[in-house]
Protein backbone atom coordinates (compact mmCIF):
# COMPACT_ATOMS: atom_id res chain seq x y z
CA UNK A 1 0.00 0.00 0.00
CA UNK A 2 1.30 3.62 -0.58
CA UNK A 3 0.86 5.77 1.80
CA UNK A 4 -0.11 9.36 1.41
CA UNK A 5 2.08 11.92 3.10
CA UNK A 6 -0.91 14.49 4.20
CA UNK A 7 -0.25 18.21 4.41
CA UNK A 8 -3.47 19.92 6.59
CA UNK A 9 -5.23 23.18 7.24
CA UNK A 10 -7.81 23.29 10.10
CA UNK A 11 -10.02 26.32 10.39
CA UNK A 12 -11.18 26.76 13.40
CA UNK A 13 -14.03 28.60 12.36
CA UNK A 14 -16.97 29.72 14.68
CA UNK A 15 -18.41 31.68 12.00
CA UNK A 16 -21.45 34.93 12.15
CA UNK A 17 -22.54 37.58 9.89
CA UNK A 18 -18.95 39.36 10.46
CA UNK A 19 -16.88 37.79 7.88
CA UNK A 20 -12.83 37.95 8.50
CA UNK A 21 -10.31 36.82 5.87
CA UNK A 22 -8.26 34.28 7.64
CA UNK A 23 -4.10 34.52 8.41
CA UNK A 24 -2.27 31.94 9.60
CA UNK A 25 -1.10 32.27 13.07
CA UNK A 26 2.23 30.25 12.77
CA UNK A 27 4.30 29.69 9.95
CA UNK A 28 7.23 27.71 11.61
CA UNK A 29 6.71 24.47 9.71
CA UNK A 30 9.21 23.65 6.62
CA UNK A 31 7.69 22.55 3.58
CA UNK A 32 7.71 23.90 -0.17
CA UNK A 33 4.39 24.28 -1.27
CA UNK A 34 2.55 26.99 1.40
CA UNK A 35 -0.86 26.53 1.91
CA UNK A 36 -3.59 29.07 3.55
CA UNK A 37 -7.53 29.59 3.59
CA UNK A 38 -8.86 32.20 2.53
CA UNK A 39 -12.56 33.27 3.57
CA UNK A 40 -14.48 35.59 1.55
CA UNK A 41 -16.63 38.57 2.19
CA UNK A 42 -19.49 36.54 0.50
CA UNK A 43 -18.79 33.49 3.03
CA UNK A 44 -17.20 31.16 -0.03
CA UNK A 45 -14.54 29.10 1.58
CA UNK A 46 -11.13 29.15 -0.88
CA UNK A 47 -7.49 27.67 -0.40
CA UNK A 48 -4.72 29.32 -1.75
CA UNK A 49 -1.78 27.20 -2.58
CA UNK A 50 2.14 28.92 -3.45
CA UNK A 51 2.93 27.14 -5.92
CA UNK A 52 7.13 26.29 -5.61
CA UNK A 53 7.37 28.98 -4.45
CA UNK A 54 7.31 28.32 -0.73
CA UNK A 55 8.88 29.52 2.31
CA UNK A 56 12.03 31.23 0.78
CA UNK A 57 12.29 31.87 -3.16
CA UNK A 58 14.99 29.88 -3.41
CA UNK A 59 12.27 26.69 -3.22
CA UNK A 60 11.55 24.66 -6.51
CA UNK A 61 9.11 22.16 -6.67
CA UNK A 62 8.32 20.24 -9.80
CA UNK A 63 4.70 19.62 -10.75
CA UNK A 64 2.87 17.60 -7.81
CA UNK A 65 -0.62 16.25 -7.82
CA UNK A 66 -3.03 16.77 -4.83
CA UNK A 67 -6.38 15.59 -4.07
CA UNK A 68 -8.06 18.12 -1.46
CA UNK A 69 -11.20 17.94 0.62
CA UNK A 70 -12.79 19.94 2.55
CA UNK A 71 -14.68 19.54 6.13
CA UNK A 72 -17.42 20.52 7.86
CA UNK A 73 -17.64 19.20 11.71
CA UNK A 74 -15.44 16.34 10.25
CA UNK A 75 -17.98 14.92 7.82
CA UNK A 76 -16.99 14.87 4.05
CA UNK A 77 -18.31 18.20 1.83
CA UNK A 78 -16.44 18.02 -1.21
CA UNK A 79 -13.34 16.43 -2.46
CA UNK A 80 -11.22 17.99 -5.78
CA UNK A 81 -9.03 14.80 -7.06
CA UNK A 82 -6.18 15.58 -9.20
CA UNK A 83 -5.45 18.98 -8.57
CA UNK A 84 -2.28 20.49 -10.30
CA UNK A 85 -0.04 22.32 -8.22
CA UNK A 86 2.45 23.99 -10.44
CA UNK A 87 4.85 26.83 -9.99
CA UNK A 88 1.89 29.57 -10.33
CA UNK A 89 0.15 30.48 -7.24
CA UNK A 90 -3.96 29.37 -7.33
CA UNK A 91 -6.88 29.61 -5.83
CA UNK A 92 -9.60 26.52 -6.01
CA UNK A 93 -13.01 28.01 -4.71
CA UNK A 94 -15.12 24.95 -3.40
CA UNK A 95 -17.96 26.78 -4.35
CA UNK A 96 -19.20 25.96 -0.71
CA UNK A 97 -20.59 28.93 1.69
CA UNK A 98 -19.61 29.11 5.19
CA UNK A 99 -22.48 28.54 7.88
CA UNK A 100 -22.60 30.31 11.55
CA UNK A 101 -21.19 27.99 14.21
CA UNK A 102 -19.28 25.24 12.04
CA UNK A 103 -15.86 24.20 12.17
CA UNK A 104 -14.45 23.52 8.86
CA UNK A 105 -11.06 21.50 7.44
CA UNK A 106 -9.05 21.33 4.21
CA UNK A 107 -7.01 18.36 3.71
CA UNK A 108 -4.49 18.10 1.13
CA UNK A 109 -3.13 14.45 0.19
CA UNK A 110 0.04 14.43 -1.69
CA UNK A 111 2.16 11.31 -2.94
CA UNK A 112 5.43 12.83 -2.91
CA UNK A 113 7.62 12.05 0.24
CA UNK A 114 9.36 14.98 -0.17
CA UNK A 115 6.32 17.37 1.31
CA UNK A 116 6.47 17.36 5.09
CA UNK A 117 3.26 17.09 6.94
CA UNK A 118 2.03 20.19 8.80
CA UNK A 119 -0.73 20.93 10.91
CA UNK A 120 -1.75 24.60 11.25
CA UNK A 121 -3.88 26.33 13.25
CA UNK A 122 -5.89 29.26 11.87
CA UNK A 123 -7.64 32.21 14.25
CA UNK A 124 -11.05 31.78 14.77
CA UNK A 125 -13.41 34.03 14.34
CA UNK A 126 -15.73 34.22 17.83
CA UNK A 127 -19.15 34.66 17.96
CA UNK A 128 -20.46 38.01 18.40
CA UNK A 129 -22.28 38.12 21.85
CA UNK A 130 -25.83 39.40 22.05
CA UNK A 131 -27.67 40.85 24.90
CA UNK A 132 -30.98 41.86 25.48
CA UNK A 133 -32.72 43.64 28.66
CA UNK A 134 -36.85 44.31 28.51
CA UNK A 135 -38.75 47.33 30.21
CA UNK A 136 -38.74 50.86 29.95
CA UNK A 137 -35.41 51.91 28.07
CA UNK A 138 -34.48 48.24 27.05
CA UNK A 139 -31.37 48.02 25.54
CA UNK A 140 -29.86 45.65 22.72
CA UNK A 141 -26.23 45.11 22.64
CA UNK A 142 -24.14 43.64 19.75
CA UNK A 143 -20.55 43.12 20.06
CA UNK A 144 -18.20 41.35 17.49
CA UNK A 145 -14.58 40.48 19.17
CA UNK A 146 -11.45 40.41 16.47
CA UNK A 147 -7.62 41.03 16.27
CA UNK A 148 -6.86 44.13 18.86
CA UNK A 149 -3.85 44.52 16.51
CA UNK A 150 -5.20 45.29 12.92
CA UNK A 151 -7.61 48.15 12.29
CA UNK A 152 -10.41 47.13 9.64
CA UNK A 153 -13.20 48.70 8.42
CA UNK A 154 -16.88 47.50 8.55
CA UNK A 155 -20.09 48.07 7.24
CA UNK A 156 -23.06 47.74 10.07
CA UNK A 157 -26.59 47.59 9.01
CA UNK A 158 -30.27 47.24 10.96
CA UNK A 159 -32.99 46.79 9.90
CA UNK A 160 -36.56 47.06 12.01
CA UNK A 161 -39.19 44.99 10.98
CA UNK A 162 -43.23 45.58 12.11
CA UNK A 163 -45.63 43.44 11.39
CA UNK A 164 -49.27 43.48 11.88
CA UNK A 165 -52.80 44.72 10.41
CA UNK A 166 -52.52 47.65 7.72
CA UNK A 167 -55.22 50.07 7.82
CA UNK A 168 -56.52 52.35 4.67
CA UNK A 169 -56.20 55.81 6.61
CA UNK A 170 -58.80 57.15 4.40
CA UNK A 171 -61.12 54.64 4.01
CA UNK A 172 -60.78 52.99 7.48
CA UNK A 173 -60.61 49.35 6.01
CA UNK A 174 -58.08 46.52 6.27
CA UNK A 175 -55.86 46.54 3.48
CA UNK A 176 -53.57 43.21 4.73
CA UNK A 177 -53.98 41.49 7.87
CA UNK A 178 -50.36 40.32 8.38
CA UNK A 179 -48.64 43.14 6.43
CA UNK A 180 -44.92 43.53 6.90
CA UNK A 181 -43.71 46.61 7.20
CA UNK A 182 -39.48 47.02 6.82
CA UNK A 183 -37.68 49.89 7.54
CA UNK A 184 -33.92 51.13 7.37
CA UNK A 185 -31.91 52.10 10.00
CA UNK A 186 -31.29 55.82 10.23
CA UNK A 187 -29.70 57.52 12.71
CA UNK A 188 -31.66 61.34 11.72
CA UNK A 189 -34.82 59.95 11.69
CA UNK A 190 -34.56 57.58 15.16
CA UNK A 191 -32.69 59.75 17.19
CA UNK A 192 -33.90 56.94 20.30
CA UNK A 193 -31.45 54.94 18.62
CA UNK A 194 -27.80 55.22 20.28
CA UNK A 195 -25.11 53.07 19.41
CA UNK A 196 -21.16 52.82 19.56
CA UNK A 197 -21.10 54.71 23.09
CA UNK A 198 -19.00 52.39 24.40
CA UNK A 199 -15.85 54.05 24.98
CA UNK A 200 -17.54 56.08 27.35
CA UNK A 201 -18.63 53.76 29.57
CA UNK A 202 -14.29 52.32 29.38
CA UNK A 203 -13.50 55.85 30.60
CA UNK A 204 -11.46 55.94 27.23
CA UNK A 205 -12.21 59.10 25.08
CA UNK A 206 -9.32 58.07 22.56
CA UNK A 207 -11.11 55.24 21.37
CA UNK A 208 -14.57 57.04 20.89
CA UNK A 209 -15.70 56.07 17.05
CA UNK A 210 -18.64 57.96 15.33
CA UNK A 211 -20.09 56.50 12.77
CA UNK A 212 -21.17 58.01 9.28
CA UNK A 213 -24.42 57.79 8.05
CA UNK A 214 -24.03 54.34 5.86
CA UNK A 215 -22.95 52.97 9.21
CA UNK A 216 -19.05 52.14 8.09
CA UNK A 217 -17.19 51.74 11.17
CA UNK A 218 -13.10 50.97 12.15
CA UNK A 219 -11.52 49.75 14.48
CA UNK A 220 -11.63 46.50 16.36
CA UNK A 221 -13.48 44.43 19.93
CA UNK A 222 -16.28 47.05 19.33
CA UNK A 223 -19.56 47.20 20.68
CA UNK A 224 -22.92 48.00 19.49
CA UNK A 225 -25.12 49.10 21.69
CA UNK A 226 -28.35 50.26 21.05
CA UNK A 227 -31.43 51.96 23.13
CA UNK A 228 -34.26 50.13 22.20
CA UNK A 229 -37.04 52.25 24.03
CA UNK A 230 -40.28 51.01 24.38
CA UNK A 231 -42.62 52.24 21.99
CA UNK A 232 -45.60 54.75 23.39
CA UNK A 233 -48.42 53.16 20.70
CA UNK A 234 -48.46 49.56 19.02
CA UNK A 235 -49.86 52.14 15.44
CA UNK A 236 -46.69 53.13 13.09
CA UNK A 237 -47.77 55.39 10.27
CA UNK A 238 -46.76 53.67 6.33
CA UNK A 239 -46.45 55.73 3.25
CA UNK A 240 -48.80 54.70 0.88
CA UNK A 241 -46.92 56.34 -2.35
CA UNK A 242 -50.58 58.17 -2.61
CA UNK A 243 -51.36 61.98 -2.17
CA UNK A 244 -54.03 64.58 -1.19
CA UNK A 245 -54.04 68.26 -1.88
CA UNK A 246 -49.95 67.53 -2.30
CA UNK A 247 -49.34 66.10 1.11
CA UNK A 248 -48.45 62.32 0.94
CA UNK A 249 -51.01 60.19 2.43
CA UNK A 250 -49.58 57.26 5.45
CA UNK A 251 -52.14 54.09 5.76
CA UNK A 252 -51.91 52.80 9.82
CA UNK A 253 -50.08 49.50 10.54
CA UNK A 254 -51.25 48.20 14.67
CA UNK A 255 -48.24 45.67 14.97
CA UNK A 256 -48.48 42.43 16.36
CA UNK A 257 -44.74 41.92 16.15
CA UNK A 258 -41.71 43.82 15.59
CA UNK A 259 -38.40 42.74 15.60
CA UNK A 260 -34.78 44.05 14.08
CA UNK A 261 -32.22 42.39 11.93
CA UNK A 262 -28.52 43.13 12.34
CA UNK A 263 -25.90 42.45 9.53
CA UNK A 264 -22.20 43.28 10.10
CA UNK A 265 -19.57 43.01 7.03
CA UNK A 266 -16.17 43.26 7.15
CA UNK A 267 -15.14 45.58 4.12
CA UNK A 268 -11.77 46.87 4.88
CA UNK A 269 -10.04 44.85 1.76
CA UNK A 270 -12.68 47.66 -0.52
CA UNK A 271 -10.99 50.39 1.27
CA UNK A 272 -8.54 52.27 1.48
CA UNK A 273 -7.44 54.05 4.87
CA UNK A 274 -6.10 57.41 5.49
CA UNK A 275 -5.42 59.37 9.25
CA UNK A 276 -6.20 62.90 8.94
CA UNK A 277 -5.32 65.36 11.94
CA UNK A 278 -6.96 68.36 12.45
CA UNK A 279 -6.55 70.69 15.21
CA UNK A 280 -9.68 72.54 14.93
CA UNK A 281 -13.55 71.86 15.49
CA UNK A 282 -15.26 70.36 12.50
CA UNK A 283 -12.07 68.74 11.85
CA UNK A 284 -13.33 67.45 8.42
CA UNK A 285 -16.36 69.87 7.42
CA UNK A 286 -15.38 72.04 4.83
CA UNK A 287 -12.30 70.16 3.65
CA UNK A 288 -11.52 68.13 0.77
CA UNK A 289 -12.05 64.87 2.66
CA UNK A 290 -15.71 65.90 3.69
CA UNK A 291 -18.29 63.41 2.21
CA UNK A 292 -17.70 62.71 -1.08
CA UNK A 293 -19.58 59.45 -2.55
CA UNK A 294 -17.23 57.24 -2.12
CA UNK A 295 -15.12 58.36 1.13
CA UNK A 296 -16.72 57.33 4.58
CA UNK A 297 -14.89 58.78 8.09
CA UNK A 298 -15.19 57.75 11.92
CA UNK A 299 -16.71 60.96 12.45
CA UNK A 300 -20.26 62.69 11.59
CA UNK A 301 -19.23 65.90 9.89
CA UNK A 302 -19.63 69.32 12.67
CA UNK A 303 -18.54 66.84 15.45
CA UNK A 304 -15.41 68.73 15.86
CA UNK A 305 -13.14 68.42 18.93
CA UNK A 306 -14.84 66.88 22.22
CA UNK A 307 -14.41 67.63 26.42
CA UNK A 308 -10.57 68.87 26.47
CA UNK A 309 -9.35 67.61 23.27
CA UNK A 310 -7.11 70.14 21.47
CA UNK A 311 -6.61 67.78 18.17
CA UNK A 312 -7.94 64.59 16.82
CA UNK A 313 -7.06 62.20 14.04
CA UNK A 314 -9.98 60.55 12.27
CA UNK A 315 -9.79 57.61 10.13
CA UNK A 316 -10.68 58.05 6.63
CA UNK A 317 -11.89 54.99 4.23
CA UNK A 318 -11.39 55.61 0.59
CA UNK A 319 -12.97 53.19 -2.11
CA UNK A 320 -10.63 51.71 -4.07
Amino acid sequence: MKFLFKSYIIILITLSSCIKELEIENSTYKQKVVLWAVLDIDSNINLKISGNKGINLNDTLDEKIADISLFEDNVLLKKIWGEKITGTMKIINFNVLAKANKNYMIEVNFADKNIISQITTINKIIKPELEFSKGEGAQFKYTITDDPLIKDAYRFDLKKYYIGVLYDSMLNKVIDSNYTFIKKYDKFDEPSINYNFISFYENNIQHYTFPVSDQLFSGKSKSFLFLLSNPISNTIFVPSGTYANGQPIRNVLVCKKRYAVVKCLKISNEYYQFLITENKNNAILGTSYYNPVNLYSNINGGLGLMCSQSQRTDTVWVLK
